[in-house]
């Protein structure tokens, strides 16, 4: 099963008695993951949106493989750098693999045989936020990330590069950050495809973006092409999405959502050691895996395999 899929989880308020049969259906080990996420204040379960975010993401890995009869024996394990994948992954689907993120109101997911896939997902929001947005605000979100990028990706980010077009300019920060999270959506979704763990520069992985093409009336779709180490990213697909759906693009809370889809052969070595694959396919149908347009998926949908 490939898809493209999210998940409005800051919408979603389930009741006590949904969140436990919710849980239930997990394996105790993805349940008491979950059960550790913890707020200032003692804020878990069902009200802590880091742990509503996480159920979600393992509802969909699990919807991906039951609903999968050559899949449904199979389980979802992870790397040691905690990369998802399929144990006992059959002969008939060898390749698969899925990649999840969750940010802001979103949780995305993203699967493929064809070639790795990495997905990720950022609000145009200052992290953490501090009430209205201001230009110092966001001078002091960048400079704590100074090191994520190179010097041409902040002048990129900072410069006059052209704004997402909306019905009215967006607001010099939020195009700002706009710029800052297509980059960094970018870095990430690449970072995942592969299965590298924490600890990896993102400063180097660099991107030049093409500019922003409308998608439909709620979202805009832009291409990138990306270097490691200064060397050419090749045979990959890098797309990001600035989706306006809850929030017209051009504004501060609309969301940035990425997909990556490259070679086989560039997987971590601990992931291809579960990854059984014969080879990648070729670009035309990566072009099409990372152009699939996310598409909104209820619980229902997740849960009635």
């Amino acid at each position: 099963m490939e898809v493209a899929w999210k998940f409005n989880f800051e919408r979603w308020k389930p009741s006590d008695e949904e969140w436990s049969q919710l849980v239930d259906l997990l394996e105790p080990e993805e349940a008491a993951r979950i059960a550790k996420f913890k707020r200032p204040g003692g804020v878990v379960g069902r009200l802590n949106p880091d742990a509503k975010s996480s159920l979600v993401g393992r509802l969909m890995l699990r919807s991906l493989t039951l609903s999968d009869e050559v899949l449904r024996p199979c389980c979802w394990r992870r790397t040691k750098e905690g990369k998802p994948f399929v144990a006992g992954l059959p002969v008939s689907r060898k390749g698969y693999n899925a990649n999840v993120a969750h940010a802001g109101d979103y949780v995305t997911c993203v699967s493929s045989s064809h070639g790795l896939v990495g997905t990720d997902v950022m609000e145009i929001a200052v992290v953490p936020k501090r009430g209205a947005l201001s230009s110092e605000a966001v001078e002091e979100f960048f400079d704590s990330l100074e090191d994520a990028l190179t010097a041409d990706e902040w002048a990129y980010v900072k410069g006059g590069e052209a704004a997402p077009p909306s019905s009215s300019p967006p607001a010099p920060e939020v195009a700002r950050l706009t710029r800052f999270y297509v980059l960094w959506t970018l870095k990430e979704s690449f970072i995942k495809a592969v299965g590298i763990g924490l600890g990896y520069e993102p400063s180097r992985i660099t991107f030049d973006v093409s500019p922003w093409q409308a998608a439909n009336s709620a979202e805009l779709v832009a291409t990138a092409s990306g270097a490691l180490d200064k060397n050419p990213l090749e045979g990959w697909v890098f797309v990001v999405r600035l989706d306006g759906t809850e929030c017209p693009h051009g504004e501060e809370g609309a969301h940035v959502l990425a997909t990556a889809v490259g070679p086989f052969s560039e997987a971590t070595a601990s992931f291809k050691e579960q990854l059984p694959f014969d080879g990648t396919a070729a670009r035309a149908t990566l072009d099409q895996v990372a152009s699939r347009a996310y598409e909104s998926v209820s619980i229902e949908a997740l849960t009635a395999v």
